[in-house]
């Protein structure tokens, strides 16, 4: 199936979908744009919006599409399907609300993701602590009862690291966030899918939507964090208008 077939059936299937696939500025090349790129901006922004607001029959609809979707041996397919279900996978904190609506082609999809995440969650971990040891009590803490060093980092970062980095910020000690500002750089810089998607969704979002005197935080990061801080500064104006 061609890139221009797969975005056509999308809002084919959707066509509530259909005027922000048109009005998109990341679909650069009309509809013969990479399926990943246009999954990933508008059917998972969907299936997220969905889930925050638990309109979990209408989310349902979407992960049958994607049920259909996943085959074997074609590329384009697989680009779109597993891009967009890693992406839905990274952003899902409470996993038990989209389990049961998973078809059993994606729940397999979704199973060899979490193991892989099990993996790459271990090595973020280890990374955190030992980059910054002054949090690895709390880290054993938040860690202990769930699965150890394989925890989810979105969740150990979020709960471990990032009280570190409010309080910091709210009192205005600067230097001393910098250093894990600076780490967040590194993880972001060295593109890693996993480690990038930490990064972005928990702390450089979290920080951009909790901390007030934003104007106080861009001279703090690096040169691929300010791109990301950024490119949230511009959605914040474009939901504003």
């Amino acid at each position: 199936m061609t890139p221009k077939e797969l975005n056509l059936m999308l809002i084919s299937k959707f066509p509530e979908l259909e005027g922000k696939y048109r009005e998109n500025p990341n679909w650069q090349g009309g509809d013969e744009t990479s399926p990943s790129i246009g999954y990933d901006e508008l059917f998972r922004r969907e299936i997220i919006s969905l889930l925050n607001t638990e309109r979990y029959a209408q989310v349902k609809r979407y992960l049958d599409f994607l049920e259909e979707l996943i085959v074997e041996n074609d590329y384009d397919v697989d680009v779109a399907t597993i891009t967009l279900l890693k992406d839905i996978f990274y952003c899902i904190i409470d996993e038990d609300k989209i389990i049961p609506l998973l078809g059993p082609k994606t729940l397999k999809a979704w199973n060899e993701l979490k193991q892989l995440e099990a993996l790459a969650s271990k090595k973020l971990n280890l990374r955190l602590i030992a980059a910054f040891p002054e949090l690895e009590r709390e880290y054993r803490e938040e860690t202990e009862w769930q699965d150890g060093d394989e925890t989810g980092s979105h969740v150990v970062y979020g709960d471990v690291l990032m009280p570190r980095i409010y309080f910091l910020l709210e009192n205005k000690k600067y230097a001393e966030a910098k250093k894990y500002l600076d780490f967040t750089e590194e993880l972001i810089a060295e593109n890693e899918e996993y480690g990038v998607n930490v990064a972005v969704v928990t702390i450089v979002e979290g920080i951009f939507y909790s901390y007030a005197d934003k104007n106080e935080i861009p001279p703090l990061l690096g040169p691929e964090t300010l791109k990301v801080w950024n490119e949230f500064a511009e959605e914040d104006i474009q939901a504003r208008l």
